[in-house]
């Protein structure tokens, strides 16, 4: 185990910790979950990190947290499972992008979410439209603040999904985002660069 998870899981707010290929992921307590909801994920990150630093070298600081209810499953079998549904590209402008994908019962994202009556976490539709939006949208940057966050109807496995992506350069990269299908809009919100 390395110094960093071990010093992670010491924290009376973390259940568990994994820290793989530069980003640390964390199972927190009730406690913690508490915390992230009203404090925040940076300031609970803020908080983490000065906790650890002692424990983590400038090499192996995280580049990336990640806050989820149990740790995914390691190994080749955990490895096969896609965190992203297969995107085709329908349209794509400078500022414009729009694909389609099937919502596959296979997803990563769907284990834990719900036994027996599966749904796509809010936290994995954000990842998805801001993996998507770093690929497609050469200015856009990591993102660092999330607006207008809208969740309106689940997303379940079986169903064909729908992203349209608009970019915006401001001072700031801005991505606005909606996951539609043939019942209406899922999500939506925008992304606000780094």
């Amino acid at each position: 185990m390395s110094p960093l998870v071990s010093a992670v899981e010491r924290l009376e707010s973390v259940e568990s910790a994994r820290f793989d290929a530069g980003e640390l992921l964390v199972v927190p307590t009730e406690a913690g979950w508490e915390t992230l909801a009203h404090k925040g994920k940076k300031a609970l990150i803020r908080e983490l990190t000065d906790l650890v630093t002692t424990a983590a070298t400038a090499e192996q600081a995280p580049e990336r947290w990640r806050f989820v209810r149990r740790l995914p499953a390691t190994g080749k079998a955990g490895r096969d499972r896609p965190l992203h549904p297969a995107w085709e590209e329908l349209e794509r402008t400078a500022v414009r992008w729009l694909g389609e994908a099937a919502v596959t019962a296979d997803l990563a994202v769907l284990e834990g979410h719900f036994p027996n009556e599966p749904i796509v976490p809010g936290l994995a539709q954000l990842l998805w439209a801001d993996k998507l939006s770093l690929r497609v949208f050469a200015q856009h940057t990591a993102t660092a603040e999330i607006r207008n966050l809208k969740f309106a109807r689940l997303i379940v496995p079986g169903i064909r999904l729908r992203v349209a992506l608009v970019h915006e350069l401001r001072t700031r990269s801005r991505v606005a985002f909606r996951f539609t299908s043939d019942a209406g809009t899922h999500s939506s919100g925008v992304l606000i660069g780094a």
